[in-house]
């Protein structure tokens, strides 16, 4: 009778696609983690066929429900005592095909999977609609201590179910980051592609709309490059699913927006099919600047890095320039050195109690600066195998919580440490990140941030005390002579205001130039200054399409007698 039955399926490996070829190796000693015999080495046939069929008393459709309830609401003792009765096995199959295994690992029922696979429950058992297995169904529903459980008695996470599917497909399409993690931990390829090709990056970037799973994958190397069957791409699948959250982050790490398919379908075609404007707007910008950037200078700016550099070296830069043409006849050596010697002599060329106490607090400020700038916030960074090995040791813990867990990282957060999205890591003791100083504050910068703070309100109260000083000396506004030509007096009073009529050797050198001084002992007045407005129509020679009217003055033929005729700004 038992040469009639059919022959038991084997539940390691699915006809859909195979896991390894019919090779003759031993599959189980190519794995990287235990897993539990095939079914055909644990028993043969036809002691499978007695299993199944042993005689047992008749149970109705409504005894054999109550061990399917039992198991799902975790009723252990009315389990135990069923099987234990022998009126039910445990590899049997309910009307529904699916095992009593399934039921316990999907509703996270540990107590009664442990006795199950202590009777002989098949841990890697095929079942239900989608033919998976106890550990898919553990996998969709995210029970990272079932998934460690099953796994430490032998289930094997690379089975594949009906749609060819493996767990570390289902944990990146469901958005279980810490599953997916533990699958790579465990030994799993990240790039393991499914029965239609699809990476695991694919299906994050299909349906998962959040960061997370892909800087975990990305973290784990993934190659972005990869495509299905069909010649799609991870960014391709962010289009189907409309996904522009993580649109970015995949063109970042490598994908060309214009890749094609095989349909010869760019992701931005893709979009548009879709009619996703978000997505169709994020692919355009991208294409645009990735065609702008084959120009090399464009390519060069665009680098990140690159721009960093330059937005530091820039305003230094523009402020020598300035100075360097202003005084091109001086020799440039000649001008370090007397640098130099101010540096050293400033108490001699620097009189004021205000200049004084700024120059002496620079150094101080200088240095906290640079040191909140250019230390080690408290960055965690651990190699590849420490993570994995830290992140198996986590989560194979009863207390294993998600908040302490950095699902981008792969690290066990410490205590009051967060992980910063610009640095792209973990920063211990995390106060913020600062612009100002172009790094994370935490815990081995913390006290220079502070410093620089500190130091910072220092001088910017004597910036203004001293501009106070300056206002009060150089400045006097008229106040008595009504709202609006005291507006105009501070407006035209500020040294740098391009629409002062003096220039830099005029305003230097005023107490030189006669026609500079006023009644005023110390008080000195521009007689080129004719106002804001008659400033700037003639320094740009601006009509205004004949509204003003610019004085044009060859300077070359202008002296000192002749400088009071020339003629006001007209308005027509």
């Amino acid at each position: 009778m038992a040469d009639h039955e059919p022959k038991e399926r084997d539940p390691s490996c699915n006809p859909i696609q195979p896991l390894l070829p019919d090779s003759g190796y031993d599959v189980l000693k190519l794995k990287p983690y235990p897993v539990q015999a095939p079914l055909h080495q644990i028993t043969d046939s036809n002691e499978l066929s007695t299993e199944m069929t042993v005689a047992r008393p008749e149970l109705s459709f409504e005894d054999s429900m109550d061990i399917v309830r039992a198991t799902q609401f975790g009723e252990f003792s009315i389990v135990k005592s069923i099987i234990d009765k022998d009126l039910y096995g445990v590899n049997q199959m309910d009307r529904e095909n699916v095992s009593l295994l399934h039921w316990a690992a999907i509703n996270n029922r540990r107590d009664i999977v442990k006795y199950l696979i202590g009777k002989g429950a098949i841990v890697d058992r095929i079942g239900g609609d989608l033919m998976s297995t106890p550990m898919h169904w553990a996998t969709r529903q995210g029970h990272l201590q079932m998934v460690v459980l099953l796994m430490q008695h032998g289930a094997d996470p690379s089975c594949t179910d009906g749609e060819g599917c493996t767990c570390i497909h289902l944990a990146a399409q469901l958005g279980h980051s810490v599953i997916l993690a533990f699958f790579i931990a465990k030994g799993l390829d990240v790039d393991l592609p499914d029965a239609n090709g699809k990476t695991p990056l694919m299906w994050s970037s299909f349906r998962i709309h959040s960061m997370d799973p892909i800087r975990l994958l990305l973290t784990f190397n993934a190659n972005p490059h990869l495509t299905d069957h069909n010649g799609n791409t991870a960014l391709h699948y962010a289009a189907m699913g409309g996904n522009h959250v993580v649109c970015t982050l995949l063109i970042k790490a490598g994908i060309a927006p214009d890749c094609l398919n095989t349909d010869r379908q760019t992701p931005l075609d893709i979009a548009e099919t879709k009619k996703n404007l978000g997505m169709i707007k994020r692919l355009e910008m991208e294409a645009a600047y990735k065609k702008k950037s084959k120009n090399l200078i464009d390519s060069f700016i665009g680098d990140e890095e690159t721009k960093l550099k330059i937005s530091m070296v820039f305003p230094g830069l523009v402020i020598f320039l300035i100075g360097f043409i202003a005084e091109l006849n001086v020799y440039l050596v000649f001008k370090l050195g007397l640098f130099v010697a101010l540096f050293y002599l400033v108490k001699t060329y620097f009189k004021h109690s205000t200049s004084l106490a700024i120059m002496n607090k620079l150094p101080v400020y200088g240095y906290n600066f640079w040191k909140a700038w250019k230390t080690d916030p408290g960055f965690i960074e651990l190699s590849m195998a420490k993570r994995r090995k830290t992140l198996l040791a986590f989560t194979e813990r009863e207390e294993f919580k998600l908040n302490q867990f950095c699902t981008t990282c792969i690290i066990r957060k410490p205590l009051r440490s967060k992980h910063c999205s610009i640095c792209n890591k973990c920063v211990a003791k995390f106060d913020h990140h600062c612009p100002w100083v172009d790094n994370c504050i935490g815990a081995n910068n913390h006290k220079y941030f502070l410093g620089f703070l500190f130091w910072l309100t220092i001088m910017l109260i004597w910036c203004l005390y001293g501009a106070g000083v300056y206002w009060r000396e150089a400045c006097s506004v008229p106040y008595n002579k009504g709202f609006f030509v005291s507006l105009s007096h501070v407006i035209s009073c500020s040294p740098w205001h391009i629409f002062l009529a003096a220039t830099t050797n005029e305003r230097l050198n005023q107490q030189r130039y006669k026609h500079f001084h006023t009644p005023r002992s110390g008080v000195y007045k521009s007689p080129f200054n004719k106002g804001s407005l008659q400033n700037f129509v003639d320094l740009f020679e601006c009509t205004c399409f004949g509204l003003f009217t610019p004085n044009k003055v060859d300077w070359k033929s202008i002296y000192l007698d002749n400088i009071h005729n020339e003629a006001p700004t007209r308005i027509v």
